[in-house]
């Protein structure tokens, strides 16, 4: 048994140091590189979505505003005073409109059957990019009226419709 003030032998004090010195210089750098590699791979992720959910909140706004322009459109039956606008309380969002006739074996001349094609965009600017949102609808050129129907005209005045 060796006593507390033999010296060791120079090969054990080197093993004894080596594992009492902990990690070298270029371990803890490599560990450090794959620690920032991976916490910037998860901030690219986060960026990411964080960007998409900004996209989607933009694409329906405006499909939103398009919506109600359309619902507007169409109480006016579809007869604008104009062509193309801004949104109220939206300075980003602007509209246009194109009303055409639509190619259809539907339309009848003889019977005052027209059909046209009302396509609503909205744009708007993200980034420097140009984007936008179409709605289409189809509707009756307002020259034709239904036949009045005096049962529905009652009922929808306040009158009950005669049971037949």
């Amino acid at each position: 048994m060796r006593s507390p003030s033999t010296p060791l032998p120079e090969n054990q004090i080197s093993a004894y140091q080596k594992n009492e010195n902990g990690f070298s210089l270029l371990e803890v750098v490599v560990a450090l590189a794959i620690l920032a590699g991976g916490f910037l791979a998860v901030l690219n992720l986060f960026s990411g979505s964080v960007r998409s959910v900004d996209f989607s909140g933009q694409y329906l706004k405006a499909v939103t505003l398009a919506n109600s322009k359309i619902s507007e459109l169409e109480i006016r039956g579809f007869q604008p005073d104009e062509y193309s606008g801004g949104f109220k309380n939206e300075e980003n969002y602007r509209w246009e409109v194109d009303i055409s006739p639509y190619e259809s074996t539907l339309n009848e001349p003889s019977e005052g059957i027209q059909l046209q094609k009302i396509l609503l965009k909205v744009l708007w600017e993200d980034r420097g990019q140009t984007r936008n949102v179409e709605l289409a609808t189809l509707s009756l050129n307002k020259n034709i009226y239904p036949v009045r129907d005096a049962s529905l005209e009652q009922l929808f005045t306040g009158g009950a419709a005669p049971v037949s």
